[in-house]
């Protein structure tokens, strides 16, 4: 949130890390961060948290998406 332009790379090796740790606790944060201040680079976070997910979360993230859109 504090650096919202740097390139932290494609996705690069920050975002595979933070992927290893997958749960309600990372979602909820990613959630929180997004609504603060979306960045390109939470808001990639959130597609592949989006695309990872197969249950009802998946519409709650999906919705998120599209309210930051605006």
């Amino acid at each position: 949130e504090n650096n919202p332009t740097l390139d932290y790379g494609a996705p690069g090796p920050i975002v595979h890390f933070m992927e290893h740790f997958y749960s309600n606790e990372y979602n909820e944060a990613l959630k929180q961060s997004i609504l603060r201040i979306p960045t390109e680079l939470t808001l990639w976070m959130l597609n592949r948290v989006i695309n990872a997910l197969d249950d009802e979360r998946k519409s709650e993230f999906i919705s998120l998406l599209r309210e930051v859109e605006s």
